[in-house]
């Protein structure tokens, strides 16, 4: 077993699959593997991928026909043989100094989950994206009183503090065995968040890395958003998953998580309707339908009538 094993689902990346991958060979600590899922790409990343495991044996390849990210994840999860699993996406990297930090805090306090702050780096410009929470390790006692209150969200930030996505983190593997029935292969909005926040629930020592680590390569050209077809379906699953670990957690959190959720039922439907607007929608009438529907839904109208205004 090693310690570290790293997850990365790979699709069309071949401009930046090299950053990534390179940021793994820099490190000082050598006791990691990187599995690759080369996920029906059509360009030239699986071949590349194939390249970096040819010359080092750390690295393993997984080609697939394209079945999307979450799928690609679950994969290489049961490949994995690490104490620890983080996640990068292939046109993201990690910072050299990353596993002798992380290392230092997993011999030090034996965490479930590491938080790294994520850096996001965009053409001229790179800005860090701090916690509200103060660098350090946190044990139950001061989860429930310091992080439950805005984990999921609170009435003055419709989103959690913590980034939703499994990138930037590295998490205990046997924690997320535990959580894997959360998994749902349907979802292409929110398929991060159904595994990340009841592992987050359920982590008995989370550490809150002080540096910025992680690296989320941005894209301002890419300013135009595209339509997602059935969001709201997608995000109703999203809701019952969350509402399901919650209550299966309630007894060791000792913490009701069902206004943060209520509250992201509340921020899902405004974007799923936003969403309606975007390119690629499919016309005024089928916005009008899809609002309606969202509006009609009698748990939609009790969220928003309990959510305080501020």
């Amino acid at each position: 077993m090693v310690k570290i094993s790293f997850i990365i689902p790979v699709y069309n990346v071949e401009k930046y699959l090299s950053a990534c991958l390179d940021s793994l060979l820099v490190q000082a600590v050598t006791d990691w593997e990187a599995i690759l899922v080369d996920d029906g790409s059509s360009d030239a990343s699986g071949e590349i991928c194939d390249r970096y495991a040819a010359k080092d044996g750390r690295f393993q390849v997984i080609h697939t026909p394209n079945q999307g990210a979450a799928k690609a994840r679950e994969i290489a999860f049961h490949k994995s043989t690490g104490e620890y699993i983080s996640f990068i996406d292939s046109d993201d990297w990690i910072a050299a100094d990353t596993l002798p930090i992380v290392c230092s805090w997993m011999k030090k306090e034996e965490p479930d989950v590491i938080v790294m702050k994520m850096i996001d780096s965009g053409k001229t410009l790179e800005t860090t994206r701090n916690f509200v929470y103060a660098p350090g390790c946190y044990d139950r006692q001061r989860l429930r009183r310091e992080v439950y209150p805005s984990l999921l969200a609170s009435p003055h930030k419709s989103v959690s503090e913590i980034p939703g996505g499994l990138c930037g983190k590295f998490i205990r593997t046997a924690l997320l065995c535990d959580n894997m029935q959360y998994i749902d292969h349907r979802l292409r909005m929110g398929e991060d968040q159904v595994w990340l926040w009841p592992v987050m629930m359920q982590a008995e020592r989370v550490v809150f890395c002080a540096q910025g680590l992680y690296f989320y390569r941005h894209f301002p050209e890419q300013t135009t958003r595209q339509y997602h077809e059935r969001i709201w379906q997608m995000y109703s699953r999203v809701i019952a998953a969350l509402h399901e670990a919650d209550l299966a957690k309630r007894e060791a959190t000792q913490f009701d998580f069902s206004a943060q959720i209520d509250i992201m039922q509340a921020e899902f439907a405004i974007n799923s309707i936003d969403n309606e607007f975007f390119q690629g929608a499919k016309g005024i009438g089928h916005a009008y339908r899809t609002i309606r529907e969202i509006a009609a839904k009698e748990k939609v109208q009790k969220v928003l009538c309990r959510i305080p205004m501020q």
